[in-house]
């Protein structure tokens, strides 16, 4: 099993001549194969189709995030956020860009990008005890993100809990989202862990429900 944050540390070390090494092409497809295809796949209707371009901002994220990751934390939930947000950022560029090539009235009418269908949901993880399902979809992700800073704000670590259970993608195994909770509080073994997370994710349903903000 490759450790990644050991893995970047040594392609750092290599400089140029790290991102030529077999320890960046396994790193690249690592992550090509568990987090940059599927996330862009999920992000596919709101991208109009255009999986590719996702693809291709996660192959620069990964590259500009091995060139300047301080060594702290957890490379892998580093770089899951960055890539969300690098998507979200991406889908609006594209709302933004046909909202430009269509100013006539008809259009402004019409108004033709507003979803009509009912956004998605999934579930942020898969324990029966911890279940609790958001609307993440990126219709809504502008409000539940502007909320969660502000939970982050008064309540940093579980912050950081909903943080790093929201990057999780729909094909990711039990096990590998356990890992990820490991990292982010520095234990090997989910046990310990469980009831930190599951407060976390009571407090902030509840802090979304005092926010009047729609749980299905």
């Amino acid at each position: 099993m490759l450790n990644v944050n050991e893995t970047v540390k040594s392609i750092q070390v290599q400089g140029t001549a790290g991102k030529e090494s077999i320890e960046f092409s396994e790193l690249f497809m690592l992550f090509n194969n568990k987090y940059i295809e599927p996330k862009a796949k999920a992000f596919e209707r709101q991208l109009k189709g255009d999986v590719a371009d996702g693809i291709s901002a996660g192959f620069e994220l990964l590259t500009e995030l091995v060139d300047t990751w301080d060594g702290t934390g957890s490379f892998t939930a580093l770089f899951n956020k960055s890539f969300r947000n690098r998507l979200i950022n991406l889908v609006e560029s594209k709302k933004a860009k046909k909202r430009s090539h269509n100013t006539n009235y008809d259009y402004s009418i019409d108004y033709p990008e507003q979803e009509t269908e009912q956004p998605a949901s999934r579930d942020i993880f898969e324990d029966p005890k911890l279940h609790t399902t958001f609307d993440i979809t990126v219709d809504m992700q502008p409000s539940l993100l502007g909320l969660l800073d502000k939970f982050k704000e008064k309540n940093p670590e579980q912050g950081g809990v909903i943080d790093v259970m929201i990057d999780f993608h729909p094909d990711m195994k039990k096990y590998e989202k356990t890992k990820l909770l490991c990292e982010y509080y520095g234990v090997e073994e989910y046990t310990p862990i469980q009831k930190k997370v599951s407060r976390a994710k009571k407090a902030f349903e509840k802090f979304l429900q005092q926010n009047h903000f729609p749980l299905v």
